[in-house]
């Protein structure tokens, strides 16, 4: 896993294959991919997708912290969650 270089880290819920990915757009613009893990297939809205998963739990783990709050970005195309430690 690459640790992102900053705080303007959001994890987004991909639709195929369902999967959970965190990362941060770089100063190039490009997008970074941080870390992955597989999303349980459902047809639950996705925040409540986020509390099966334990969305919370992993993004932390992953960081190294105690703990982290989503925060939900809304009008993206994919479901969206900044970051804050």
């Amino acid at each position: 896993m690459r640790k992102p270089p900053h705080s303007n880290i959001v994890v987004q819920l991909e639709p195929v294959p369902p999967r959970w990915v965190m990362g941060y757009t770089a100063l190039d613009g490009k997008w970074r991919e941080c870390a992955s893990m597989p999303a349980t297939p459902s047809e639950d809205e996705p925040a409540r997708r986020a509390d099966l998963d334990k969305v919370v739990h992993w993004v932390a783990r992953v960081l190294g912290v105690d703990q982290v709050r989503l925060l939900r970005v809304v009008d993206t195309r994919r479901a969206t969650w900044w970051i804050a430690t």
